[in-house]
């Protein structure tokens, strides 16, 4: 996940273009300029998406859409039907932020003595994503705590003399680090 992660980060259609998008001017462009978006960004909303709403969830909810759909057309809406009712909860905000808006959460943090202060500047409407972060307490104990991330200004309290924060130790968020 950290190379497609890369590899995408580096795209051009990943910073300009959502991954639903209608602009194509030849059907094989999405295979051409528009691949970083249709399998890497593809494949990470994927892997968010288990991530926000569980293993259970996301492995019945996906057994439910394909014995639903299995032979015959599905559009992204079905997929969307059957993950909110087996996560109990509507992700309609999910589905649009990762498929409809362009690019991933960009921010940068400013470190102190007891955490981090985290600012999206991405621009627009906030991004929602749970941000993973370990650490290494003032006993020398290893840490983590799930942020939630709603807003554009964030505070992360790690607790006094944190040392070595990691950012996503698993690898499970497509973000951008401002430059």
């Amino acid at each position: 996940m950290n190379g497609a992660r890369r590899s995408w980060l580096r795209s051009s259609a990943g910073k300009t273009r959502p991954i639903r998008w209608d602009g194509f001017v030849d059907p094989d462009d999405l295979f051409g300029s528009s691949a970083p978006n249709t399998y890497q960004k593809g494949a990470w909303v994927l892997h968010m998406l288990r991530g926000e709403i569980g293993d259970e969830a996301f492995f019945g909810g996906l057994s439910a859409w394909y014995q639903e759909f299995s032979g015959r057309p599905a559009a992204t809406a079905d997929l969307q039907a059957a993950m909110s009712k087996a996560a109990g909860r509507d992700l309609a905000w999910f589905f649009h932020q990762w498929l409809d808006q362009p690019g991933c959460p960009e921010f940068s943090l400013k470190w102190d003595k007891t955490g981090a202060d985290l600012r999206q500047v991405s621009g627009g409407a906030p991004w929602r994503f749970r941000l993973k972060v370990a650490w290494v307490n003032a006993d020398g104990g290893k840490e983590q705590k799930v942020f939630a991330i709603v807003k554009v200004a964030e505070r992360l309290e790690l607790g006094p003399e944190f040392r070595t924060p990691v950012l996503d130790p698993a690898v499970e968020l497509l973000f951008r680090p401002a430059q």
